[in-house]
């Protein structure tokens, strides 16, 4: 019933949007459309300002139009090198995959309790990729991996500490 906005969200620090609904006490969803603009389906790595107050699942609407499918993500401290006033205190970065040519995909972030942290962390039916981005939400340093590199980044810093080639 009440529909708000941020215009190119693409490499942006700033969306009162969602830096309000993701602030302490607020029990706000961030929903986010991914639009393909391509003839061919396209996969991004999409970026939303929010507040570090708490811990995040990112999930992905299915095709089903009813089912929510838990996608890998990552928050991390924004550096605000720029010293942007009104700057987000952190990013969730998660992968938009499989994104229709000439379509959308529909995106809903959500705080998580410590109480479904924990059991989304334990429970052996949350899948795999999920359950390590809890495990390094929770402590680990963060590390991104594709068939040729492996990154390795500082948890509290976001500054890369290796570089692995996996070839």
């Amino acid at each position: 019933d009440n529909l708000s906005y941020c215009n190119l969200l693409n490499n942006e620090t700033i969306c009162t949007v969602s830096q309000e609904a993701s602030r302490e006490g607020n029990k706000d969803e961030i929903y986010a459309i991914v639009y393909n603009a391509l003839a061919k389906e396209r996969d991004e790595v999409v970026s939303v300002p929010i507040d570090l107050s708490s811990n995040y699942i990112v999930e992905k609407l299915g095709d089903g139009q009813s089912d929510w499918v838990p996608v890998k993500s990552s928050v991390l401290p924004n550096a605000n090198y720029a010293q942007v006033v009104g700057a987000s205190s952190g990013i969730v970065y998660f992968e938009a995959r499989d994104t229709p040519p000439l379509g959308a995909s529909v995106f809903r972030v959500t705080k998580l309790d410590d109480e479904r942290l924990s059991s989304l962390a334990s429970d052996p039916a949350t899948p795999r990729n999920l359950r390590r981005s809890i495990q390094n939400d929770l402590d680990d340093d963060i590390v991104i991996t594709n068939d040729i590199l492996s990154v390795t980044f500082d948890q509290s810093t976001g500054i890369i500490t290796s570089i692995h080639n996996l070839l």
